[in-house]
């Protein structure tokens, strides 16, 4: 059956029990995926995935049902199953069905003849076998390319209920991946990096084969530096990772189960003046832009820190309301199953003006371009990292050599206090629930480096 269909037949069904309220949230999925190794298409694989979470109100409560079968026989099954769960299962804060936002944005029409999927996949698996050949015919130095792919995602969501909200979402976007290995007598070096794209035509493979290429050659002369306090350079990337460790921090639901290290700190001073941080759902450098979040409230540009301080908390619509505010839009769930939670948008630490060689001019400076362990080596509560590292050593603005095996300590929001410039380099990474991460090239104060 449609599956439009079956969501009206559905909804007018709950109606008409006379019982309360009901929901549907449907999420569609369409993920593509190509390697390349040694000339010829090694994987092929796409997959798709479709799914609804039904809710309804019976009372105070609120029951749950889930289907991935659009059969208009499975619509009884889908209601009595839900208001079971409802009886069944008492929670202690009550949900509500949400009737919508009095004004939603609009986004900027995109040209959709170059999005990622309508571009047909022989060419996509010609420009891998392209980036293949020019590494081959351009860098001797590089020994292997173990790594080389593409992947694809397409994804849509659509909300409606009987209290008139009605609302569609859909997004695409694409990224290749590349890793490679350069040999330098007895030692191998590698180099992993990826390249997002939303119009295929204006993506250059090229670009991505010749920075990562040159990234990994470059590190031939590696080696590590001596134990002690550092100015230190976060380049764009590895600045974006290690935000990303730390965006729930600013979730309004992780301060409320007291686990975000802001607890207590809103409208403190917790950053640097020049620090902003930005979650903003239309930003005009991200692969994914939204309107509504997963709860169907009205998504907007906010800012939670101004000038270094606190400004603002992300909210979903239950954390709104045990504070008495408005829900920001961050109300996010992670398939038609998903748990309702609280996620960022496109959230980013806002750039500055500096060039790169600005920030590398002072006598001993270390560039780092590499963290390794962001999982296990962090802290996502107090800030706390210890993460093995790797970069380049500058000395008044001049490449010294590149720099390995060593570890980069420190308290990610003391990091924020200790801000010396901020540059104009910038990077957003993959997309997650509602949006990416995205942070430009910084310079802190000092940092303590483990090497010799």
């Amino acid at each position: 059956m449609n599956k439009d269909v079956f969501i009206e037949k559905l909804l007018e069904r709950a109606y008409s029990k006379g019982v309360g309220s009901a929901e549907v949230y449907l999420s569609e999925n369409k993920k593509l995926s190509i390697q390349i190794f040694d000339g010829k298409v090694d994987k092929y694989q796409v997959s798709e995935g479709c799914g609804l979470g039904f809710r309804i109100e019976v009372g105070k409560q609120i029951g749950y049902s889930y289907t991935e079968i659009f059969d208009e026989k499975n619509i009884p099954f889908l209601i009595e199953s839900a208001i079971d769960n409802a009886t069944l299962l008492e929670r202690e804060e009550v949900e509500t069905i949400f009737e919508g936002s009095e004004k939603y944005s609009k986004l900027v029409a995109e040209d959709k003849d170059f999005a990622v999927e309508n571009i047909e996949s022989n060419r996509k698996i010609d420009d891998l076998l392209n980036i293949e050949k020019h590494i081959r015919d351009k860098y001797d130095k590089i020994d292997s390319i173990p790594y080389l792919g593409y992947s694809e995602v397409q994804y849509g969501v659509h909300i409606k209920n009987t209290e008139g909200l009605n609302l569609k979402y859909n997004n695409s976007y694409g990224y290749r991946m590349l890793q490679v290995v350069s040999k330098d007598k007895e030692q191998a070096f590698s180099k992993y990096g990826y390249q997002l794209i939303k119009d295929y035509n204006n993506s250059n493979n090229i670009d991505l084969a010749d920075k990562i290429s040159k990234e990994c050659i470059e590190k031939n002369d590696s080696k590590p530096i001596k134990s002690g306090e550092y100015k230190v350079v976060f380049d764009s990337e590895c600045m974006s990772d290690l935000l990303s460790a730390f965006t729930n921090s600013f979730s309004a639901e992780r301060v409320q189960k007291h686990l975000s290290f802001f607890e207590n700190k809103l409208n403190d001073k917790v950053a640097s003046d020049k620090i902003q941080i930005i979650d903003d759902p239309f930003f005009e450098k991200a692969y994914v832009k939204r309107v509504f979040d997963d709860e169907g409230v009205a998504m907007y540009r906010k800012q939670l820190i101004k000038d270094g301080v606190l400004v603002d908390f992300m909210h979903n619509r239950k954390t709104a309301e045990k504070w008495g505010v408005k829900s920001t839009g961050n109300g996010a769930k992670s398939g038609y199953k998903g748990v309702l939670g609280v996620s960022h948008s496109n959230f980013y630490i806002e750039p500055g003006k500096h060039s790169k060689e600005d920030m590398l001019k002072e006598d001993t400076v270390l560039l780092i371009k590499e963290l390794e362990g962001l999982h296990a080596g962090l802290n996502g509560i107090t800030g706390d990292f210890s993460l093995s590292a790797q970069g380049i050593l500058y000395e008044n603005g001049i490449r010294k050599h590149s720099v390995n095996q060593i570890t980069v300590a420190g308290n990610f929001f003391d990091m924020l206090k200790n801000v010396d410039m901020i540059g104009s380099d910038f990077f957003i990474n993959v997309p997650g629930q509602l949006g990416s991460v995205g942070a430009p090239i910084i310079k802190f104060n000092k940092l303590q480096i483990s090497g010799e």
